[in-house]
């Protein structure tokens, strides 16, 4: 069936894409909080003690549907890895489209923000099926009539601020890492052993990162890297680049819509004067696994797995440039890479309520 309709699409003016490369990832996308409420749903009537092999059918239909919404932004790194990066002129509304669909966990996360902030949440789903729904038949239309065509004077004068750009954006990320987000993700994995010595250890560097002088240069770091990797991304999908490009690309989105929802929740949190500790991060008593927060299971860990990634291949291009050997720079790129994946299992792990210390 697919071979037939891509028989006929090839016939299209302007198509060139195979239609599993765009369809998939969108159509993934627009069923993904169907995904996630059959798995709470699962989750619950597993929970509610029902005969062992019902119980049985109940938990693995929960593991699969979470697995399922996994791969949603699995799928779309996946089409972006495949798709032909010498026509990235032509294809910029696609790659851009993959981009927010493989950061699918936190844009809706940050859909749910503006929804409850406009009090219409009861319509986020409907509203988010129909976003995508058009979004598909947009990109159909994109890629039926879209032509490559020259970058344009605008683009011309950007494209000369690029390099001072990616220092000012590289220097800001390691400056944000030394000065917080390294301490902030050891203080995660020490939950790994209990939420006391979590929550001991997250007074002890809040007094340094909540220091009067120290948050606001922490917030005016996120500031500049979201405004630089606005423009890098703008600029890295409308040029070509290598598969390692891409990665870092997509990770770099996934943090950019991550901490515009993160910090928005934290600030709202507090604002209301809530405290912003490890309850309010893994869904309060009834925890993640079944409480009403279980859209946040993937958020967290693609999250430590994103950070690894885009500062492993930033690490990659300035190897490079100093002309350290290819294989070399991508060994530590895939080594760092995968202390991360460790890392954010292990965070994941504590946060659906597992303590090797016992407590909480």
């Amino acid at each position: 069936m697919e071979r037939a309709i891509q028989a006929d699409l090839a016939s299209v003016p302007g198509l060139r894409v195979p239609l599993r490369l765009w369809l998939l990832p969108i159509a993934g996308t627009l069923v993904y909080p169907l995904l996630l409420n059959s798995y709470s749903a699962a989750a619950h009537a597993a929970a509610a003690g029902a005969a062992p092999l019902p119980r049985l059918a109940l938990f693995i239909a929960a593991l699969s549907f979470m697995l399922a919404a996994l791969a949603v932004s699995c799928l779309a790194l996946g089409s972006l890895m495949r798709l032909d990066s010498r026509d990235s002129a032509r294809l910029r509304f696609l790659l851009r489209l993959l981009l927010v669909a493989a950061a699918t966990p936190p844009v809706y996360v940050l859909a749910l923000q503006l929804t409850f902030a406009l009090r219409i949440s009861e319509y986020l789903n409907v509203l988010w099926c129909v976003a995508w729904a058009l979004a598909g038949a947009a990109t159909w239309w994109h890629l039926r009539v879209a032509q490559g065509r020259e970058n344009s004077r605008a683009d011309a004068i950007l494209d000369g601020w690029i390099p001072a750009l990616r220092v000012t954006h590289g220097v800001a990320a390691l400056t944000l890492l030394i000065v917080f987000l390294a301490a902030h993700l050891a203080n995660h994995l020490a939950a790994l052993w209990t939420v006391e010595a979590h929550q001991a250890l997250m007074k002890l560097l809040r007094l340094w990162y909540r220091a009067a002088w120290v948050e606001p240069i922490v917030l005016s770091l996120c500031f500049v890297m979201i405004v630089t990797g606005l423009v890098l991304v703008e600029f890295h999908t409308r040029t070509p680049g290598d598969r390692y490009r891409r990665v870092q690309t997509a990770a770099g989105v996934y943090l950019l819509a991550f901490m515009f929802a993160h910090t928005y929740a934290v600030l709202s949190g507090r604002s209301a004067h809530l405290e912003t500790d490890w309850l309010f991060a893994s869904g309060g008593p009834t925890g993640l696994l079944l409480g009403s927060s279980y859209f946040l299971i993937p958020y967290y860990p693609f999250a430590v797995i994103a950070v690894s990634a885009h500062v492993a291949l930033g690490l990659r291009i300035v190897l490079l440039q100093h002309r350290t050997h290819p294989a070399a720079a991508t060994r530590v790129t895939y080594a760092i890479s995968a202390l991360g994946a460790a890392a954010a299992v292990l965070i994941a792990t504590a946060l659906l309520g597992v303590h090797f210390g016992g407590g909480e």
